[in-house]
């Protein structure tokens, strides 16, 4: 029977498409219990892509926020992965909040996500493809656990012989999705841990503004895209991308912008940062977000390791970026401030994007443009 996998799970209903493959719900024939199985073609490319991905998991098993796999194995011509069935990607949350996450979200959401991607480095890899698709909620019991997923470009940044960071590389293939890539990457060098966290800094700004200010340039081409996103982050400064928004996105995205090649990053520092903005807007790291139903609020699990990690002297929020020349006096900026700069830090970036796009592309960067890759 076609739909009967490895003679224990049958196939139901189609769940989306990954990096590579696509995604079916299915139930366990002795149990009825559902699960989530991931299915490439033989084509080479597919299945050695999941075969990456099956190892990938089985390393990982055992951490929280990594999916547990139960069978892989050849199903005719596919190649099949089957593993938990979790609830809602954060893109599929963001489109049902209209397009807009409130800060108390954002900063849970970012607490988890740090602790998804250190885990994932500390194995020895960086996932290369970062963006609200790719990280989904659990179901039950786990539903505020945030899970990363779609392992299917995830690379080694160690050398498994010498156990070393692989030496720097440029001219490098760019893979990822175009809007939360990172600058480097864009550049054509070889992505490391530093690349993970800038593109977590765009996607978090993303959840927050509704937007990113690269978001539908022209295009006729994939190239054309690419080149027009690319300019856009290389001239868009970090004080205007993060204007009206409390300064710990801006140091955030200055911090991982600043990291080495090889560089060790600092993630609990990282999470020190934002958790100070919690704390000081009064907030309850409770695991609640706006789209959790009234009836779980009160038996949501504790998934955060918030309250174990001390937090130092509280930094005052700061409408933009202080000079350090100028040792000017920190402007403390509460929400009602934040929320009512959203409409003229977007106009202030649509304006700069369509001076942007007329501009000549950066020189030293007009031939590595060439290669297509995920636009959105």
């Amino acid at each position: 029977m076609w739909n009967k996998i490895g003679n224990k799970y049958l196939l139901l209903s189609r769940i989306g498409k990954g990096s590579f493959g696509e995604v079916f719900r299915c139930e366990e024939i002795s149990t009825k219990k559902k699960f989530a199985v991931k299915m490439a073609t033989n084509l080479e490319h597919e299945y050695t892509q999941l075969s990456n991905e099956i190892s990938l998991y089985k390393h990982l098993q055992g951490s929280i926020g990594v999916p547990s796999i139960y069978w892989s194995g050849m199903h005719q011509e596919y190649s099949c992965l089957v593993m938990d069935l979790l609830g809602p990607s954060l893109d599929d949350l963001f489109k049902q909040q209209k397009n807009q996450f409130s800060l108390k979200s954002v900063l849970m959401i970012a607490d988890q996500m740090l602790s998804r991607i250190e885990y994932l480095h500390k194995k020895g890899y960086v996932h290369r493809d970062i963006k609200p698709e790719n990280f989904v909620f659990g179901t039950g019991e786990n539903a505020s656990t945030l899970y990363l997923i779609d392992f299917g470009l995830t690379k080694k940044y160690i050398d498994p012989k010498t156990k070393n960071h692989v030496p720097y590389r440029d001219h490098r293939p760019k893979v990822g999705t175009i809007r939360y890539i990172s600058v480097n990457t864009h550049l054509g060098i070889e992505q490391t841990r530093r690349d993970d966290l800038e593109s977590i800094g765009y996607v978090l700004l993303y959840l927050l503004n509704g937007s990113l200010p690269w978001q539908g340039l022209p295009g006729n081409t994939p190239s054309i895209k690419s080149q027009n996103v690319a300019n856009s982050k290389l001239e868009t400064p970090l004080e205007s991308l993060c204007y009206g928004l409390p300064n710990e996105f801006y140091q955030y995205m200055k911090s991982v912008r600043a990291l080495k090649y090889d560089e060790q990053p600092q993630y609990s520092e990282y999470r020190r940062i934002f958790r100070e903005l919690f704390e000081r807007e009064n907030m309850i790291f409770d695991n609640i977000y706006e789209w959790t139903p009234k009836t779980l609020t009160k038996c949501v699990k504790q998934t955060s390791s918030y309250s174990q990690v001390p937090t130092s002297r509280i930094v005052p929020t700061r409408s933009r970026p202080v000079n350090q020349c100028t040792q000017a006096k920190a402007e403390y900026k509460p929400l009602k401030a934040i929320l009512g700069a959203q409409k003229e830090r977007m106009s202030i970036a649509n304006v700069r994007m369509n001076n942007i796009i007329t501009k000549p592309f950066v020189n030293d960067i007009k031939s590595i443009m060439d290669r297509s890759f995920k636009c959105q």
